[in-house]
């Protein structure tokens, strides 16, 4: 198997530091890469910039293409993606930290199960670099991955090892304002590519306190709902096309009231009373978490976050057993 690697990796306005971890890592794979894309998606921060020129100088493998200006992350990703030249593709995040054996790891289990896509699991660390916690056991297997993808996604975007051939059959990412990689997971499982993952955390994946805002919860609990309903149009369609455009995927969210920042409110505080719940059942206190999960479930959007939800964890469960 062709185990040449090219590394995509979006930087926009992380700490030079944690910048300097990820590429390190990336960097010192016992497998190298034969090409370290790096895309800066905002120009105008020159200490950053300055900071990749240096690096790009000092390592031949590094490729640095630097935006004219910001054009998020899926827009980011794909001139990467277009100006690789080899045969695989690797994510990567600008504030994570890989494994050394990543890539080594990954290329074992594509042969092995013959798979077009490779993700595995991760640790989590905060802003300091310590780890705070771990990701539950993901599914492995692709007929596993297939069957849950459609009601939640186990895989894990920064950790991802793909075949570019998979880009040029299913299409690069699309524009969404977020969770754009589940849309192209559901895209694979349309064209019947094969989806592998390794249950071992092989990526430091950074959590922020402050990462997520009322309107990001929102956004993608409203965005992963609009891409399931491109997926199962795709399934009724012979040719497996859909009706995005981003003209509808604006009148989605507008419908479902993604602008309105009572609803905005109103889910973020569902959301709180749910996941106390959740940590009341796991601390066995039952009551506090049937009260919780009451004041959740009172409006449309989390009676369908919380059925995805419980689907999600039963299917984990049942592939566990």
């Amino acid at each position: 198997m062709n185990e040449e690697i090219s590394v995509v990796m979006s930087v926009y306005n992380e700490k030079i530091s944690e910048v300097s971890s990820a590429i390190e890592s990336i960097l010192n794979q016992s497998i190298k890469p034969k090409e370290f894309i790096i895309i800066l998606d905002n120009p105008e921060n020159m200490e950053l910039r300055d900071y990749l020129i240096k690096k790009e100088d000092l390592n031949p493998s590094i490729k640095l293409l630097i935006n004219k200006k910001n054009i998020g992350l899926a827009a980011s990703l794909n001139r990467g993606i277009e100006s690789s030249r080899y045969g695989l593709v690797a994510r990567m995040d600008a504030d994570d930290i890989a494994m050394t054996d990543r890539f080594k790891e990954e290329l074992k289990i594509m042969q092995l199960e013959d798979a077009d896509v490779v993700s595995t699991n991760c640790i989590y660390i905060d802003e300091m670099s310590k780890v705070v916690g771990r990701k539950q056991a993901i599914p492995t297997k692709n007929q596993d991955i297939t069957k849950i993808l459609p009601i939640g996604s186990s895989i894990i975007h920064p950790s991802v090892l793909i075949k570019k051939s998979v880009f040029d059959e299913c299409g690069l990412y699309r524009d969404f304002y977020t969770a754009e990689d589940y849309d192209l997971w559901l895209r694979c499982i349309s064209n019947n590519k094969k989806i592998a993952s390794i249950d071992k955390p092989l990526l430091k994946y950074r959590i922020r306190t402050q990462s997520m805002t009322q309107s990001n919860y929102f956004l993608v609990f409203l965005t992963a709902n609009y891409q399931r309903k491109l997926y199962k149009e795709r399934t009724k369609n012979r040719d497996n096309q859909d009706s995005f455009s981003k003209e509808s995927y604006e009148h989605y969210l507008r419908n479902a009231g993604y602008y309105s920042s009572v609803k905005k409110k109103s889910f973020s505080k569902k959301l709180d009373d749910f996941n106390q719940a959740v940590k009341s059942l796991k601390e066995k206190r039952f009551r506090s978490a049937a009260q919780s999960l009451c004041k959740s479930i009172s409006s449309i959007d989390m009676v369908r976050y919380v059925t995805y939800f419980i689907r999600y964890q039963i299917l984990v469960l049942g592939i566990r057993r």
